[in-house]
């Protein structure tokens, strides 16, 4: 990509948008690779981490959706000698890490969609300012959630490997799934992350941002030329005509 009138890695505003190119991005195949994953975590969760209730519904948005809902869903089984009909976890009954996997997955969710939007309007941004806040949001958000999906796939891990096996074989399958795609979620964050550093990085270096106007024949450093009269010959001065007279005839 030509650098000259680009801010943050992308093209100067008012380029036409190309359909083929945003979807070949790095950024929106590993954003979407994140909205997926937010997907299944969400969904194995919410829909299988926990005992349903009848007449509850099933079955949430893709990779958010997948571990939030197996993990809600089929993660969670009635507590013993409840009379209420609660539920509990399948995580070795902690409801906290139902809620953590879930509440991940939803909120990645959300937000993968809400970056795949920004990034096909990312080069309409006139504003540098503006491009300067998208990125250092998209790299602080980015660099948070591939830290919290790595406490969140080591604490299911945990809590997984200390529980019991529930009723009839109710939400394994869900619940490492939601397991599985919480460590896929690590990398996919983590590439977002990386590339929103190179965009920042590039974004930072101003002698990228040259409005052309500069001559680029002038040498820098050099000085003023001389400046040319009519004719380029030495100027010629009349010699005083008592400069030479002797003096016992003044």
């Amino acid at each position: 990509m030509n650098n000259m009138n680009a801010a943050f890695g992308a093209a100067k505003a008012g380029s036409a948008f190309d359909p083929i190119g945003y979807v070949m991005r790095p950024q929106v195949i590993l954003r979407f690779i994140c909205w997926l994953c937010s997907v299944i975590v969400f969904g194995c969760i919410s829909a299988n981490g926990w005992v349903p209730k009848e007449g509850s519904k099933q079955g949430l948005e893709l990779c958010s959706v997948i571990v939030f809902g197996c993990i809600s869903a089929n993660g969670w089984v009635p507590k013993e000698g409840s009379k209420q009909g609660l539920e509990v976890c399948l995580y070795n009954k902690d409801n906290n890490a139902c809620r953590l996997g879930s509440g991940l997955g939803l909120i990645g969710f959300l937000a993968a969609i809400a970056f795949l939007i920004l990034e096909g309007v990312f080069q309409n941004l006139s504003s540098i300012k503006i491009r300067r806040r998208v990125v250092a949001f998209d790299l602080g958000f980015s660099g948070l959630w591939a830290v919290l999906y790595l406490i969140c796939f080591a604490y299911l891990g945990i809590a997984w490997a200390n529980s019991e096996k529930p009723p009839f074989g109710n939400g394994i399958n869900s619940c490492r799934a939601a397991i599985a795609f919480s460590f896929f979620s690590i990398a996919s964050w983590a590439g977002c992350a990386y590339f929103a550093h190179i965009r920042w990085n590039t974004g930072t270096d101003m002698s990228q941002f040259a409005t052309g106007y500069e001559n680029e024949d002038i040498v820098p450093g050099a000085g003023y030329s001389a400046y040319a009269g009519a004719t380029d010959q030495e100027p010629t001065y009349q010699e005083n005509p008592f400069t030479n007279v002797p003096p016992d005839q003044m």
